[in-house]
């Protein structure tokens, strides 16, 4: 049976135990790459004193278009040739401001889940985990040619033919291994943490790497958050603060959406009178029924604020009204 990219079953895969996953719950990958990852974490371990864990295994489709489609916005021109430009679903979409590249749904290696973007250190370009990782657990068949090529130090694909170290043992999740420390127990789970870095990251503050550790700089944008929102400025994204941010990132959802859809049907409008469907007017006629069209985002935008643009600054100006509101 084919495999189809992001619609492999779980009950196909081999899981991985919540333990080495940042977000708590099980995770999954192919077979053989689950087998590598265990290998490798297991010998991560046994150097540093610490359980390798990851912020991303197998991705099904669902997640990889919602990430996509918070990444991208659709562009009404042709693909831009050696740029972020993706296409998808006969169009091209263009990288919001401010947000980071990812594959077009159905081209990710995590939908074949054989891709895991690593924590506990490895994420950190420089640093002695990463090195590490590229000496040694390459042994293990994990490659970070793609990684690399898209600046991302903690993406990473299991190649099978470059597996020196398939019998090596496995780690587990009950080995005596600490934990990663990336933050203090009494903070937020690591998993919380990455999603209020996302969060922050999406609404123009600086946190940092997405990684799940609250470090200064991931301090220093959730108390400037805070402050913006009337919070107890603790640097800490504690309940209330990522209650906050969740609320913020589904208004921004709800009203990009409703600008999206509105600017499709202007530009319906206009392709109708580029096509000769329509004349062009001069008593208003046209103009009116532009207007009526996209009455919804004039109402969402204060007056004056923004037009109808396709060149992601309409997103930028919800943001911030968002933010406010």
């Amino acid at each position: 049976m084919a495999v189809v990219n992001g619609q492999l079953d779980t009950s196909d895969l081999a899981p991985i135990p919540a333990a080495f996953f940042t977000h708590g719950r099980t995770a999954y990958l192919r077979d053989d790459a689950a087998a590598a990852f265990l290998r490798v974490a297991a010998a991560f371990q046994n150097r540093f004193d610490k359980r390798l864990v990851a912020m991303s295994f197998y991705r099904p489709r669902a997640d990889q278009v919602r990430i996509f489609l918070k990444n991208y916005y659709h562009y009404n021109g042709r693909r831009r040739a050696g740029t972020t430009d993706r296409s998808y679903n006969g169009s091209t979409y263009r990288l919001r401001a401010g947000m980071s590249p990812v594959a077009s749904p159905g081209y990710s290696n995590h939908g074949l889940g054989v891709t895991v973007d690593f924590n506990s250190g490895v994420q950190t370009r420089g640093s002695d985990e990463h090195a590490w990782m590229f000496s040694e657990g390459t042994k293990y068949g994990w490659d970070w040619t793609e990684g690399k090529r898209v600046g991302e130090p903690w993406h990473w694909t299991y190649m099978p033919a470059k597996d020196r170290m398939k019998s090596a043992p496995a780690a587990s999740a009950g080995s005596a291994a600490k934990p990663p420390v990336l933050i203090p127990t009494t903070a937020p789970a690591v998993g919380d943490v990455a999603t209020a870095q996302q969060h922050l990251l999406e609404l123009g503050y600086q946190p940092g790497p997405v990684d799940g550790s609250l470090g200064d700089t991931t301090r220093a944008a959730t108390k400037q958050f805070q402050t913006d929102q009337g919070l107890a400025a603790d640097g800490v994204p504690g309940p209330d603060t990522r209650k906050a941010l969740a609320d913020i990132m589904a208004k921004i959802d709800d009203l990009i959406a409703i600008a999206t859809e509105n600017q499709k049907r202007i530009q319906r409008v206009l392709d109708a009178v580029e096509n000769g469907k329509a004349g062009t007017r001069s008593d208003g006629t046209l103009v009116k029924l532009i207007k009526d069209q996209h009455k919804e985002t004039l109402g969402i935008i204060a007056p004056g604020k923004a037009g109808v643009r396709t060149d992601g600054s309409l997103v930028e100006v919800i943001k911030t009204e968002a933010r406010k509101s």
